[in-house]
């Protein structure tokens, strides 16, 4: 058997404020680590609000991207429009405008040479001959005019 140990008052009014104290610094740890909880929690949560918002940011630049993106499309299709042949015409006829001059169309024969012609010397040999055939035939139409 353990014998009692029987405290006089002296000896528990000495004893209590240690008790006091081991408790009052394990409520300091307490509160400091609620307060270093508290304060990353915060920190976290505006850093999350300002990625929210940059996110929100790109996705409204990117949908006012693909909105200009969409009226370039319709500019460059009205310009096509407004641009081709018949257009011009009809415009050109209500306004009384003389005829456009009519345009000097070419043909140049399939030349033989690059068909007879090998290897890559023959090809620029054949290529040559063609651009020859073709010059010649253009000044041969320029003096028939």
């Amino acid at each position: 058997m353990v014998p009692e140990r029987h405290l006089t008052e002296p000896a528990v009014e000495r004893q209590a404020p240690r008790a006091a104290l081991r408790s009052e610094p394990q409520l300091r740890t307490f509160y400091l680590r609620w307060g270093v909880t508290v304060i990353v929690g915060l920190l976290a949560v505006s850093r999350f609000a300002a990625a929210a918002q940059i996110g929100y940011a790109i996705d409204r630049t990117q949908a006012q991207l693909q909105v200009a993106r969409a009226q370039e499309l319709a500019l460059e299709s009205q310009v096509s429009a407004l641009t081709s042949a018949g257009h011009l015409a009809a415009i050109a006829a209500k306004l009384k405008l003389a005829p456009a001059p009519a345009v000097l169309s070419l043909t140049v024969p399939q030349g033989a040479p690059a068909a007879r012609a090998t290897g890559a010397a023959g090809a620029h040999r054949g290529i040559l001959a063609d651009v020859g055939a073709l010059i010649q035939s253009i000044t041969r139409v320029v003096i028939g005019l």
